[in-house]
């Protein structure tokens, strides 16, 4: 195949493709790309035919994300078993779910107040159509426009943050 650099050289553009496609925004790409270059250095010896080598990558790199992928479902599965085993209410941490949370409240923040509100007592409080109506000072028609108008508001801002927008719950 030939020096370790050419190999690095030919193969980092297919791995990163494959780890950033199924990891997307993570913390751990850039580990699970190393990753898949040390099984490809340890066992380049296997491979028989070097035109194969970009497929053999994409394979590898696909092992390696599934690894991580197992991996984190199973630190979640067990811390989650952990505390309910331990009987504490502990609260386990959602590190995904925290950033999105903060970025919906930050675009969330930038709304006019009303809306705002609006959508904030629609997503987050257990309300009936009917009560938000209500709670509005409007007939339920009328809420369904403000909600409409307040949500295509919030989908301008959230196209703004490449974090929201990627996730597509924007639409």
């Amino acid at each position: 195949m030939g020096s370790a650099v050419a190999v690095y050289a030919e193969l980092a553009p297919v791995v990163r493709k494959v780890v950033v496609a199924r990891l997307r925004n993570d913390d751990e790409i850039e580990d699970s790309i190393h990753d898949v270059f040390i099984q490809i250095f340890r066992h380049i010896g296997n491979l028989r035919d070097p035109a194969c080598a970009r497929p053999w990558a994409e394979r590898i790199a696909n092992n390696v994300v599934n690894g991580v992928i197992r991996k984190r479902e199973l630190f979640r599965k067990h811390s989650t078993l952990y505390a309910r085993a331990v009987g504490e209410h502990t609260h386990v941490p959602d590190p995904v779910g925290r950033a999105f949370a903060r970025r919906v409240i930050e675009a969330l923040s930038r709304l006019p107040t009303k809306d705002r509100d609006l959508l904030y007592d629609y997503w987050f409080e257990p309300l009936t159509h009917e009560q938000l109506a209500a709670l509005s000072n409007c007939s339920t028609s009328k809420l369904t426009r403000l909600l409409h108008r307040a949500q295509a508001r919030f989908n301008a801002v959230a196209r703004g943050d490449r974090y929201l927008s990627s996730l597509g719950r924007t639409q």
